[in-house]
């Protein structure tokens, strides 16, 4: 089984710790199924021009609500060497965006190979709230993706390749959608059409985070021990631990402390559970191409979520990779680089 084949933790509600909410869902993995790419006839679907697929937008903005200002989000690039690529004019950079409690170094791994192997500049993201990005009030992919056109507006950046995972796909799948002149193609990394499961769940877990004492007075890896103590006693999964949770609690200012705004996710949740591409963007159309690896051991894309997606993604070529749950890029680092790799010089070459 992959090691995040459970997406959610496994909490058991004890009385001697007060305040943490019971969580007893338990992810069913399904079956593992062998690599298939499919792609649909894309001559039936809809067509916009630049004109139309703007004011869709802004009704579909509009539907929404809760539009939140723009944030400044923090980065880190890796860029290709020079003895390997000496392209006669640079090509579009490629943007890579965590999920949900993630962080841009999550991608370091992968970053210089990608870069060197394509000839593309690559700049992984933190997203609002995370990491060292701007804490700010709001939360949806509305925003998120307009965080992105704003980092894109500000440097110059007239179209990039997206790799995104999870809550950060939900945000490429936004702008995508909106605004696809500035997207080149998109890959994105286990999120689907549908709102994603276990949404309840999540904001409780999110909640009980929110109620765990941090401690003061004592070292980083203390404080970080003292969480981790609480969280196994629970039985929640050691990789939500490890990777999700601990990273983001830092020592700064002689004090121990979220690096996450973890108040604000927590109140949005639902907005980062919801389908990306939902109703509101129903007759959005991105035509370009789109590479979706899902996790053989994840359900966070569902079977019938096929004929939605190639609704907004008619050009879509699908992947699901075995023995991975949700985070396919860390349970199959190889797979995942050798598709990101595939999909950017295929899109370079086309």
């Amino acid at each position: 089984m992959p090691m995040n084949s459970v997406l959610l933790p496994r909490i058991a509600c004890r009385s001697a710790i007060s305040g943490l909410a019971s969580l007893t869902t338990f992810l069913q993995p399904l079956p593992t199924c062998h690599h298939f790419a499919v792609q649909r006839n894309s001559s039936k679907q809809l067509r916009r021009t630049s004109a139309e697929h703007r004011k869709a937008a802004s009704d579909a903005q509009s539907a929404r609500g809760n539009h939140f200002p723009s944030a400044q989000l923090a980065s880190v690039t890796w860029k290709p060497q020079p003895t390997l690529f000496k392209s006669p004019k640079p090509a579009c950079p490629v943007y890579m965006m965590h999920g949900l409690l993630g962080y841009k170094e999550e991608f370091a791994a992968f970053g210089q190979t990608i870069a060197d192997r394509t000839g593309h500049a690559v700049t992984a993201f933190d997203a609002r709230n995370h990491g060292e990005s701007e804490h700010i009030d709001g939360m949806n992919y509305i925003s998120t993706g307009d965080d992105m056109a704003h980092y894109m507006e500000a440097n110059g950046t007239k179209e990039a390749i997206f790799v995104a995972h999870s809550m950060g796909a939900g945000s490429a799948i936004s702008l995508a959608l909106r605004r696809p002149d500035l997207v080149t193609g998109l890959l994105t990394i286990d999120v689907g059409v549908s709102d994603a499961p276990r949404k309840t769940q999540l904001l409780e877990f999110l909640k009980s985070l929110l109620k765990i004492p941090l401690r003061h007075g004592v070292s980083l890896e203390e404080g970080r021990a003292a969480v981790r103590k609480i969280l196994l006693a629970y039985e929640v999964e050691p990789f939500i631990v490890e990777h999700r949770v601990l990273p983001n609690i830092i020592e700064k200012d002689g004090k121990i402390q979220w690096r996450i705004n973890l108040p604000i996710i927590a109140r949005d949740i639902l907005n980062l559970t919801q389908a990306p591409a939902g109703i509101q963007f129903a007759n959005l159309v991105y035509d370009k191409p789109v590479a979706i690896l899902m996790g053989g051991s994840s359900d966070y894309i569902k079977a019938d979520d096929d004929g939605l997606l190639y609704r907004n993604f008619p050009k879509a070529k699908i992947q699901r990779v075995p023995d991975a749950g949700h985070w396919v890029h860390l349970d199959q680092p190889k797979v995942f680089l050798e598709a990101a790799v595939k999909f950017i010089n295929q899109l370079t070459t086309t």
